[in-house]
C-alpha cells in the first residue's frame, strides 16, 4: 500500500506542473543555494529562487504530511537534510526531484505504526 500511496502522490504532483515544468535536482540546488544567500544576507540572491526552494518543500510536506510523513522537527532540519541529499548525490541531479524526496521524506519521518 506504501508503493501506492507514493506512486499516486508523485503522479498527481508531476501532472500538476505545466510540461516541462518538472522540478530536476540542478534546478532544486540552484534554488537552495539561494536561500542560503538570502539567509545570509547577501544583496544579490534572487528570493523568487529561495522561496521557491522553502516552498517546494513545503508543498511535498503538505501533500504527504500524516498519510505516509509524520514531520515533527524544525523545518531547517528537511532544509539541511535536503541539501546534505543534493551534496552527496550527485548522480540524482538530473532527476526529477519527486521521485527522490518522496522516498528520503518517508524513511526519514515515518509515521508511526
Amino acid at each position: 500500500m506504501k508503493s501506492l500511496t507514493r506512486f499516486v502522490i508523485i503522479a498527481a504532483l508531476l501532472a500538476s506542473l505545466p510540461a516541462g515544468a518538472e522540478v530536476d535536482g540542478y534546478q532544486l540546488l540552484r534554488f537552495q543555494q539561494e536561500a542560503d544567500a538570502f539567509n545570509e544576507e547577501q544583496p544579490d540572491a534572487n528570493r523568487y529562487r529561495a522561496g521557491f526552494f522553502g516552498g517546494y518543500l513545503s508543498g511535498m510536506l503538505d501533500a504527504l504530511e500524516g498519510r505516509s510523513v509524520c514531520f515533527r522537527v524544525c523545518r531547517c532540519e528537511l532544509d539541511a537534510r535536503v541539501a546534505g541529499y543534493l551534496r552527496d548525490h550527485p548522480d540524482e541531479l538530473d532527476k526529477p526531484v519527486a521521485g527522490w524526496l518522496v522516498k528520503l521524506l518517508e524513511d526519514t519521518y515515518p509515521c508511526p505504526k
